[in-house]
């Protein structure tokens, strides 16, 4: 007999669901509605993302870690992300719970960055200037000197040591002018950092994802409910007729 309802076991539990059918209908939509009240409870978070174009600025001002320690001193209640999603691109990250504490922490580091990138381009364009500078007086140093190994040649004067200077004066000359044109063409063609993005986003609350969970979540604990409630039934039916 023992083996006989052992087998019917499970009949015995699908049954009892079935029964409680009602049930799986009310858990779970009680726990989705749950689900959807925390979602629509929990406090308001926000994300603000400014993207600086970094430009021809190189250095360690452009390394991550680095802006990371030095404008991290400027976020005090919010959390700051400094990361590199492409080359020549530098994005800030401040996360909060107040939208304008996080709007003007954002455009305070945005801000502070962008002008010392500024900085470092008017740096790296000066000195250009001043090696264009030099180059230039060295142009006009050579100007001056080879008239005279000119003349010295048309006129059949110059040895042969003379002749070598004169051909590394000519090709120092040439170089020297090259470089200059390179050097302005440089200065004409670089790019300058500025600011791509900045703004201030409120995060979602994942309402519909949340009461998803809250559905499976009740259905189930509707599963585990039935089981332990037909358990506790056959058990108190076992000591009833022991």
């Amino acid at each position: 007999m023992t083996e006989n309802k052992e087998r019917f076991v499970l009949y015995e539990y699908l049954s009892f669901f079935w029964k409680k059918k009602w049930l799986f209908v009310i858990l779970p939509i009680v726990a989705l509605l749950i689900g959807a009240l925390l979602s629509m409870l929990q406090s308001a978070n926000y994300t603000g993302k400014a993207i600086v174009y970094t430009g021809d600025v190189r250095g360690i001002i452009t390394d991550p870690e680095y802006a990371q320690d030095k404008y991290g001193k400027l976020v005090r209640n919010n959390s700051l992300e400094v990361k590199v999603d492409q080359q020549d691109q530098v994005t800030f990250i401040v996360k909060g719970d107040d939208k304008n504490q996080v709007k003007k922490e954002l455009e305070g580091i945005s801000s502070e960055y962008y002008e010392a990138l500024k900085q470092k381009a008017k740096l790296d364009i000066d000195v250009t200037k001043e090696g264009i500078k030099l180059k230039e007086e060295r142009v006009t140093l050579l100007n001056q000197i080879m008239p005279a190994f000119v003349t010295l040649l048309e006129q059949g004067k110059l040895d042969e040591e003379e002749l070598t200077r004169f051909l590394e004066y000519d090709y120092n000359l040439k170089e020297v002018t090259e470089s200059i044109k390179r050097m302005n063409e440089d200065i004409k063609l670089y790019e300058h950092p500025q600011v791509i993005k900045d703004e201030v986003n409120e995060d979602p609350k994942h309402l519909r994802t949340n009461m998803l969970l809250g559905f499976v979540a009740g259905i189930f604990l509707t599963i585990i409910t039935l089981i332990v409630w037909k358990y506790i039934v056959n058990a108190r039916r076992f000591y009833k007729h022991d």
